[in-house]
This record gives structure tokens, C-alpha cells and sequence, in this order.
């Protein structure tokens, strides 16, 4: 599959690197005794399970305005390149019948592969799949910034320095597959939701949301409030000597992983499963109160949706052999 670098320059991300280990994922509130209890506690957060991640590196903010700027541009300028879909037929072991698939491919501009099997991307096509694309994720077809991304909300959301907000999981995605491409790395990815409760509950494991202390006011992260703010203007979540800001509130966070009620007993690096119908949504935003805040809550929303509220932070694995680029060694859910 094609991952030619891009032509233009593309700025990497400050990321941190995140110590990997084992912690108490979710709450409860049936139990003081036990892990992770919390008055707060939902439903979906339960059943608390004893979870081990590796090593991961994530940036230290929510992607902003002018990050994601970047990439809007270079769709824009038609520098980067285009996607289109081509059918191919493949055996699959003694079946007599073979299988019909479609794969996504990125074709950079001036590239000389032969496009002439391929079908152009329509842009709201729901029967476009992406395929095994570089770990595989299946998505309608909006991979570029529609026309108007920046909502009209404000100057506060279309500061430079702001968090990203209206941006669709599907877009969010292919910003990362655009860092991918242009930084030559295909490490980079939306982080799983295990990873992002790792980051969020701290070196210890125990900090009930993720902010600079492990407690929540309005010195620590920013919720309840009227409009958004820049990203970093609270203390953030120190790690290995970084600090990891708003984890905690300013906007809700895309995960990787689709929606699905968590597994009883241990899970090694899970993922969620390999399909679904929600994408998990983390930390809380600028307009709810802190109890959506919590390193324990999870939300979740149909891929399409646009929001003020939403926005994404991308992560990287450490190693090639990651979970994130072997599909098939994934530890789901279900």
C-alpha cells in the first residue's frame, strides 16, 4: 500500500512519554472496600478491571486550531494528494468462492501509480470503506475538511491555540493518517481508551481525574464554563518530567476504539471491539461539570458527529510491533 511522504513540511507534535504498566480501569460505587470506588460512578464505567498497557507517547495538548490548520491547507492546495477506492478480488484458502473487498489508497500528487482501476472518493458515499489501511478502520468518506470546519462560535474557537472542536472522528483520523504519511511514522494513531485512562489517572494509577493533582477546580482544568479557552492554561498531568495538559475538561477527547461495555478480569493493552456503532468519547469538556471530568467517565457518539464540545489528541506507540499496527493481535473487548 502506498506511504509516500508528503512534499510539504509537517510539524511533529510535543508529545510525552507515558510509563506503561498495570492500573484499575473504571469505577464503582456498589463497594468502598473494593478499587475504585466513587459516589459519581456510571454504569458504563463498570466493571472495574485490572488493565496493563505498554509504554505510549502522547501529545501534550489537544490538537489545535492551527495544527489542524495544517492539514485543512494542504487538502486545500491539493498538495498533499487524493484517495480513491479500488476493487480487488482475492482467494482466501480452498473456498471456491472468492472475496470481494475494496481497499483506500493514498495517491500523493505527481505520484506515477497507476490510478485508472480506481474510483475517486465521494464525499458522503456511506458504502466507502477504508479497508485494511495501515491497521485497518472502516469510515464513510469524510477524509477532508468539509468547507466551513471552523464553526461559527466565537473567536475563542478559532484561535490559533485553541482546541480543534467540529471535527468528526473520521476527520480526526485522517489527520492522523496525514501525520503518518508526512512524518514518515506510522506509530502515530487516535489513542485507545485504556491508553488515554492511563494517562489520565497518573504515575500511580490512582489520581480520580486527570489533572495536575489528581482533584478538580477551576485552578486545575477548565469545565463548567461559558465559552472554551487555549489549550495548556492549567498545570497538566506531570509525566517522566512532561506535563500532559487537559486531560481533564476543555473538550472531549476521540478515542480510537469503538463504544463497548467493559470485560470482567484482566486485560493485557485491550482495544474495544472491531466494529461498532459509537466511538468512546474521554475527559469531559469546557461546558460540563466535573463529574464528566473524571479519568473514570466515558462517553460515546456516532463517528459523523460534529461538535463544539469535541475535539482529539493523537498519541504514538513506542514500538512498531505495537497492538496499534498489528490488527490481528489486538486484545478486544469482545
Amino acid at each position: 500500500m502506498l506511504m509516500t511522504a508528503a512534499t510539504s513540511s509537517i510539524v511533529a507534535p510535543t508529545l510525552a512519554r507515558v510509563s506503561g504498566g498495570t492500573f484499575w480501569m473504571g469505577a464503582q460505587k456498589s463497594d468502598e472496600s473494593k478499587p475504585n470506588f466513587d459516589k459519581n460512578a456510571l454504569d458504563r464505567e463498570g466493571p472495574v478491571c485490572r488493565v496493563t498497557v505498554p509504554d505510549f507517547d502522547i501529545a501534550t495538548w489537544p490538537t489545535t486550531v492551527s495544527e489542524f490548520k495544517g492539514y485543512a491547507d494542504e487538502f486545500a492546495e491539493r498538495r498533499f494528494g487524493v484517495f480513491g477506492r479500488r476493487r480487488i478480488t482475492e482467494q482466501v484458502g480452498d473456498s471456491s468462492r472468492p472475496r470481494v473487498r475494496e481497499e483506500l489508497h493514498l495517491v500523493m500528487r505527481g505520484d506515477t501509480q497507476d490510478t485508472s482501476s480506481m474510483k475517486p472518493v465521494q464525499l458522503g458515499d456511506p458504502e466507502l470503506n477504508w479497508g485494511d489501511f495501515n491497521g485497518g478502520f472502516t469510515a464513510p468518506a469524510e477524509i477532508v475538511p468539509e468547507k466551513g470546519w471552523l464553526r461559527d462560535c466565537g473567536d475563542a474557537f478559532l484561535a490559533g491555540d485553541a482546541p480543534v472542536t467540529g471535527v468528526s472522528w473520521y476527520m480526526a483520523q485522517a489527520f492522523v493518517e496525514w501525520l503518518r504519511i508526512g512524518l514518515e511514522d506510522p506509530r502515530y494513531t487516535l489513542l485507545p481508551e485504556a491508553w488515554l485512562e492511563r494517562a489520565m489517572r497518573g504515575p500511580q494509577g490512582s489520581f480520580a481525574y486527570g489533572t495536575q493533582t489528581g482533584e478538580i477546580n477551576q485552578n486545575l482544568a477548565v469545565y463548567a464554563q461559558k465559552t472554551i479557552t487555549a489549550v495548556a492554561t492549567k498545570p497538566g498531568v506531570l509525566w517522566n518530567g512532561t506535563e500532559v495538559h487537559d486531560l481533564a475538561g476543555l473538550v472531549w477527547e476521540w478515542s480510537r476504539d469503538w463504544y463497548a461495555a467493559y470485560p470482567s478480569g484482566d486485560k493485557n493493552d485491550p482495544h474495544g471491539p472491531e466494529t461498532g456503532s459509537t466511538k468512546v468519547l474521554r475527559g469531559g469538556s469546557w461546558r460540563v461539570n466535573a463529574k464528566y471530568a473524571r479519568s473514570a467517565d466515558r462517553y460515546f457518539d456516532v463517528p459523523d458527529i460534529r461538535n463544539y464540545v469535541i475535539g482529539f489528541r493523537v498519541g504514538r506507540s513506542v514500538s512498531p510491533q505495537s497492538n496499534i499496527s498489528e490488527e490481528s493481535n489486538m486484545n478486544r473487548y469482545v
